[in-house]
């Protein structure tokens, strides 16, 4: 480390030092502003449980959309086959060629 980059650390951390030497203890009773701060945060929590209850719903919502359309798409192959397989086999004739 370069003496200039340890003069800086050393600046910060003294600083640091200083502010921690200076404080003094508190109650919890004591700390009103504190504990009003913290509903801030619970509420956030809260609200973003919603919105990601919300978001886990439209998923599953889509879900069953695509899924939907799968199983129409697939019902729609299989009659466009059966109807397919119905006019092949009124086109083929059937017996020889003489018609016995």
């Amino acid at each position: 480390m370069s003496h200039r980059a340890a003069v800086g650390v050393g600046v910060v951390f003294g600083g640091f030092a200083g502010v921690v030497r200076r404080m003094k203890s508190v109650a919890v009773r004591d700390m009103r502003v504190v504990r009003s701060l913290l509903v801030i945060p619970f509420g956030m929590v809260f609200g973003s449980l919603a919105v990601v209850s919300r978001g886990v719903l439209v998923m599953f919502g889509s879900f069953s959309m695509v899924f939907g359309s799968f199983v129409m798409l697939h019902g729609s192959i299989l009659s466009l086959l059966e109807k397919m397989r119905r006019a092949a086999s009124i086109a083929a004739p059937r017996g020889n060629s003489m018609g016995f």
